[in-house]
């Protein structure tokens, strides 16, 4: 009697973490932007089945579009009621500070009140589909990987990345701004990417994203299904050992 007791309570939890499964699906975006002259590709997967990793596309009032790549410090479910929350002040913050590096101050200072003990690195793109201007803001984050129409690679930003969010209050997050010419492309991704390991221990590492960036694509599409069919292959039947979320945005030629 106790061991079924037992048994029923885990199929208990067992719904609830699903239920909170898709309760997390359901804060991602169900689509990209639909530019005319913009290609877009994103791909979320938690390696429990919720997480803390977080993309999302949110459209501002004057016609701008945010692109926000995040990770909670940690797994599981804490981690991902936490991006919960972010995912809201975020939104907030963005909708009522006109500035992108403004908007990451007040994010930063609204999760330093929570005093949640978990930092968040972040990376916010804002894309004026307009001028093709670009406004990049990071929060201890990966830079985003810029391919060049030549070729070339940068990561625009490095210079400028300051603390993870939710640490110290009245941070001064700086903006980089460039301009994305036909044919180039941004790449920003999570630390599950580039720290995903094979059945000898070996890590995906940085460089192999790099190596699909260098390589001309036709579109955003085909640039992120490349790495990810990479990145799959490379892991194998090995566990996955962090939350993987990569999103990719391209002009088109």
């Amino acid at each position: 009697a106790q061991f079924h007791e037992t048994v029923v309570q885990l199929q208990k939890i067992e719904l609830d973490v699903q239920l909170a499964n898709e309760v997390q699906r359901a804060f991602l975006p169900k689509g990209p932007p639909t530019f005319a002259d913009y290609g877009f590709f994103d791909y979320y997967n938690a390696a429990r089945q919720v997480g803390g990793d977080y993309y999302d596309y949110v459209q501002l009032p004057d016609g701008r579009t945010a692109m926000i790549v995040a990770d909670v410090a940690g797994k599981g479910v804490a981690a991902a009621l936490v991006m919960a929350r972010v995912s809201a002040e975020a939104k907030f913050c963005l909708a009522t500070e006109p500035r992108p590096g403004a908007a990451m101050n007040r994010l930063n200072d609204r999760l330093c009140l929570l005093q949640i003990d978990r930092f968040v690195t972040m990376v916010i793109l804002v894309l004026d589909p307009r001028t093709h201007q670009v406004t990049i803001v990071n929060a201890g984050h990966m830079p985003p990987i810029w391919r060049r129409a030549d070729g070339t690679v940068d990561e625009p930003g490095r210079d400028i990345s300051s603390m993870a969010l939710g640490i110290l209050p009245g941070i001064e997050y700086l903006e980089a701004v460039i301009s994305l010419g036909p044919g180039e492309s941004l790449t920003m991704y999570t630390d599950g990417v580039t720290d995903a390991t094979d059945a000898n221990g070996k890590d995906f590492q940085a460089r192999r994203i790099l190596d699909h960036v260098k390589i001309a694509r036709r579109s955003a599409r085909d640039l992120g299904q490349a790495i990810i069919s990479d990145l799959q292959q490379f892991i194998g039947n090995h566990p996955q050992t962090d939350d993987i979320c990569l999103v990719c945005l391209g002009r088109l030629a």
